[in-house]
């Protein structure tokens, strides 16, 4: 059976997980796709549509619809130790799952989109411009892909630019014939970086708007006199609010310490930055989740101020909007 496609929209999502990317033996399953809802669970979406709505189920209860007998017995754990996954961007679910023991082929199903990778294009400047001053000693070769960055490696045509490859092998205490694959590193482990600063940039708007609501929620008389509403929303506002900062802040870091490593590098102060901001994926992964998720979701709720009365949002915010923040970790800055 031909495997389903996957759109651009959910290869590079946060929240999505195409299960035809995964190895199930079920067919019905492997067109269907694991979404994070909004109270931060994961659940298996069915289908999608603007007739039909969103058809959601639960792993617990996908064997009272499907038959999980015979080969197809794995599928159901795969599932559910999937669903408890804090996100499924795609530099989580590598580590997710290698430590799940799940085999999936890396290099096809586990890439950003080209369109994604092109869009970040602008963030991966910072991260490509030093590798070509270090080669080719200025600005003057233009680069706007790490594609560009790799072809410029592979045909040095600036005088000199060997005997600059050979010196940058050196700095990493690395062999010449292993430059393709630092590079290759290199690209992988930075686009992770400019993603997830890109996925703030993305929900940057939708979160002010979220929390321009909450506050003017705050100051309806009902809910002022109202202690109980009114903790609500001050953590769920200092939640919310508290993991994009810390988001932002590791990521502002991780940019500054990498400038530096530029201005004196060797092979293991590169080691341990690349080594740190792996490390940080799968935090970074789940707190943008969880945050892209409550947001999109109150906003899709109440597209517009007037949207909705006080009452719905109370609701919403009480049943929905707090769940699962307590168990988002925190993203600190920790030197390793």
């Amino acid at each position: 059976m031909p495997v389903p496609s996957v759109s651009v929209q959910d290869q590079d999502a946060l929240h999505i997980l195409p299960l035809s990317t995964v190895p199930l033996a079920t067919p019905s399953l492997r067109k269907a796709r694991l979404i994070t809802n909004v109270r931060l669970q994961g659940v298996v979406e069915l289908f999608n549509d603007e007739s039909t709505g969103s058809g959601q189920i639960e792993p617990d209860d996908l064997k009272l619809v499907f038959d999980f007998s015979g080969e197809r017995a794995r599928d159901l754990e795969i599932i559910e130790n999937l669903s408890a996954l804090p996100s499924y961007d795609v530099y989580s679910l590598r580590m997710s799952l290698r430590r799940l023991g799940i085999l999936v082929d890396m290099d096809k199903n586990l890439q950003l989109s080209k369109e994604k990778t092109a869009e970040l294009g602008e963030h991966m400047r910072c991260f490509t411009q030093p590798l070509i001053i270090a080669v080719y000693g200025d600005k003057s070769t233009e680069a706007s892909s790490f594609a560009d960055v790799l072809r410029l490696f592979a045909d040095p045509n600036v005088a000199g630019a060997r005997e600059n490859l050979e010196r940058l092998a050196n700095s990493l205490e690395i062999e010449l014939i292993e430059i393709p694959q630092f590079l290759s590193d290199y690209a992988d482990v930075y686009l992770s970086l400019s993603y997830y600063r890109q996925c703030l940039l993305d929900i940057e708007p939708a979160l002010k708007e979220l929390l321009a609501s909450l506050a003017v929620l705050r100051m309806d008389p009902a809910v002022r006199n109202d202690k109980g509403v009114s903790r609500t929303i001050d953590l769920t506002t200092n939640k919310l609010d508290s993991i994009y900062g810390q988001a932002k802040s590791v990521i502002d870091t991780f940019e500054a310490s990498t400038q530096d490593m530029w201005e004196d590098l060797n092979g293991e102060r590169y080691k341990k930055i690349e080594r740190m901001i792996i490390s940080f994926q799968t935090k970074m992964g789940a707190g943008l989740c969880a945050v892209t998720v409550k947001v999109y979701a109150w906003n899709q709720m109440f597209p517009s101020p007037s949207s909705g009365n006080i009452g719905d949002k109370v609701s919403s915010l009480v049943h929905s909007m707090t769940y699962g923040l307590d168990a988002v970790e925190t993203i600190t800055f920790e030197d390793i």
